[in-house]
């Protein structure tokens, strides 16, 4: 009967609690409104008994305003931690429970305090914004889910269009303004990269954490604005080699994913760049880490995209067998000595494909040498 369906709202059983709520809504309807609100005002009414009544009272658009303030002050943790969850369910008016959130944000459990959190970015507005600021700052290192759930706030707090205009004419403090720069990947406008060319030096991220920031920026900055980001990126740290190898490659990536012809600055900057990587990092060079090789690769790759011709000589160097190289750096020379001139080194690839080189390695010669053509390359594939 309709009476006997309360009782089970307090069962040691979650399917049956669930049965019973789901009897309400659908088969009850708003006659039930009444008898639940009763029993969230009474004092003996258990904690399973008040938030399924909360939430059968949601279900029907019968949870009063009142009730929901209320709720959100309960005693019990668990009422106030599913009156913030019944909360991210609705839509909000913009001042209507700002002043709830806001205190949850305080509360000692850390599972209210967290849903709390979630709920800041049904306010996309200044006020917002700081607060998920301020509990990105006291989220401890350890608490990885109040961590995760802050960025994300932050992150979609962002995806606001009016909200990141006003961030982008905001003054922030440095420790804020690494907050923002620190999920601003996941903001894809132009705003978020004006944002990003004007804090991007105040982040602690390094390499391909620190690329991808330069690849979010050069993709998404308005084209007026292109070539002073450039410009700036070219111009920061410009003595150190790793760095301009981070913010180039991602530049370039992001001028790519944007569909924009390299700019002559690019193209100089690439140059500078490939010289000075394998100025530090030649072939027979102790350090053969992983990140080594990478730089190695990319330098020899962009001494052929640009023609490079001066670097000629440090690409021969890799495919010197006496100098062990890593067999990718080895192609990557190999292809770009072809681009600057495949009559002089094609002879070059021929004597690889006839040596005594692990199979891998010639495969990936012979496959490189087949985008080539001419009467040079045509020789050396005739005689393998």
């Amino acid at each position: 009967s309709f009476q006997q369906l309360f009782q089970p709202l307090d069962h040691d059983n979650v399917v049956v609690r669930f049965a019973a709520a789901d009897q309400l809504v659908d088969r009850i309807g708003n006659s039930a409104a009444q008898p639940l609100q009763a029993i969230v005002a009474d004092e003996d009414a258990s904690s399973r008994q008040y938030i399924h009544a909360l939430w059968v009272l949601h279900r029907l658009n019968s949870l009063s305003d009142e009730l929901i303030k209320r709720s959100g002050n309960h005693e019990d943790a668990l009422v106030r931690l599913h009156t913030m969850r019944i909360l991210l369910e609705r839509d909000l008016e913009p001042n209507t429970y700002f002043e709830l959130v806001s205190k949850s944000l305080e509360d000692d459990d850390p599972h209210v305090k967290r849903a709390a959190t979630e709920l800041l970015v049904k306010f996309p507005q200044m006020s917002a914004l700081e607060k998920a600021l301020a509990e990105r700052g006291d989220a401890s290192e350890g608490d990885t889910h109040q961590l995760y759930t802050t960025r994300l706030m932050l992150r979609n707090l962002l995806r606001d269009e009016e909200l990141m205009k006003e961030v982008v004419a905001k003054d922030w403090k440095q420790q804020d303004a690494r907050y923002l720069v620190d999920v601003i990947v996941g903001v894809p406008s132009a705003d978020a990269a004006m944002f990003l060319a004007k804090h991007i030096q105040e982040t602690d991220w390094e390499g391909d954490r620190l690329s991808r920031l330069y690849e979010h920026l050069a993709r998404f900055i308005p084209a007026a604005a292109i070539e002073q980001a450039i410009a700036t990126a070219r111009d920061t740290r410009n003595r150190d080699i790793d760095f301009q190898y981070v913010a180039f490659k991602g530049i370039q990536s992001g001028m790519a994913r944007r569909g924009s012809k390299e700019s002559p600055q690019i193209h100089s900057w690439g140059i500078n760049v490939a010289t000075n990587l394998l100025e530090k990092y030649p072939s027979g060079t102790n350090d053969i880490s992983p990140e080594v090789v990478a730089k190695q690769k990319f330098a020899a790759d962009l001494a052929g995209k640009y023609k490079i011709r001066p670097l000629e000589s440090r690409l021969l160097a890799f495919l010197d067998d006496e100098r062990k190289a890593n067999p990718e750096v080895k192609v990557s020379a190999l292809r770009s000595l072809l681009i600057m001139d495949t009559n002089k080194h094609a002879p070059l690839a021929g004597r690889v494909l006839k040596d005594t080189v692990p199979s891998q390695f010639k495969n990936e010669v012979a496959s490189m040498v087949g985008d080539f053509s001419g009467p040079a390359i045509n020789k050396v594939l005739a005689e393998v």
